[in-house]
């Protein structure tokens, strides 16, 4: 899928005052001709025999548009386009209401109210179990906080897709609930959170 506002012999140039956040295969950018975007390019080769980290969230992102599931704690994928550092992927960059770029989980952590992080959590979860949205990452690093209509709300910005051999989970509901119950688990002990409904 290419983006649909490129330019098809026009090459966006990235430096580094447009760096948002930087991970270990992929650094995100702001995109250069609209605010309301980033871009995600490769910094580093994935491991031998393991497919871009692009490539499988790209994927996994088209199928899920497929499905039309709502986009409510997701960003949007919007494509590809030619940057000067190589391929990069475009998404919606998450902005709260009052127009800032969305917090990260990690920097806010411990500053929020122990319930107001459980509701936002127990939300995230509830969404990605009704539509069957299967974590690749569970951490607080791939979370962003925030503000919409005078509520607070985590995004899953990084960390999606099925890295299975044989992906059952990206195609059968029920499949994906059970990993997705299990990634679950395995989080909320990690934090000490209890993530059970009330």
């Amino acid at each position: 899928m290419r983006f649909i506002g490129a330019h098809r012999h026009s090459m966006l140039q990235l430096n580094d005052s447009l760096i948002i956040g930087k991970g270990s295969e992929r650094w995100c950018y702001q995109h250069p001709k609209n605010p309301n975007l980033c871009i995600k390019v490769a910094v580093h080769l994935p491991k031998p025999g393991r497919k871009p980290q692009s490539e499988r969230e790209a994927s996994y992102f088209g199928l899920l548009k497929r499905r039309s599931i709502p986009f409510t704690h997701l960003p949007d994928y919007l494509g590809t386009e030619e940057t000067s550092l190589g391929l990069g992927y475009v998404f919606e960059l998450i902005r709260s209401e009052d127009g800032s770029v969305a917090a990260r989980l990690e920097d806010l952590f411990h500053e929020l109210p122990a319930t107001t992080l459980r509701e936002m959590m127990l939300e995230l979860q509830t969404y990605m179990l009704r539509y069957g949205v299967v974590p690749c990452d569970m951490s607080v690093r791939n979370m962003l906080v925030q503000t919409h209509q005078g509520q607070t709300r985590l995004m899953l910005v990084d960390g999606v897709g099925n890295r299975d051999f044989i992906p059952l989970a990206s195609y059968c509901l029920p499949f994906a609930r059970l990993k997705i119950a299990r990634i679950w688990r395995k989080f909320s002990t990690k934090l000490n959170l209890d993530l059970t409904e009330a």
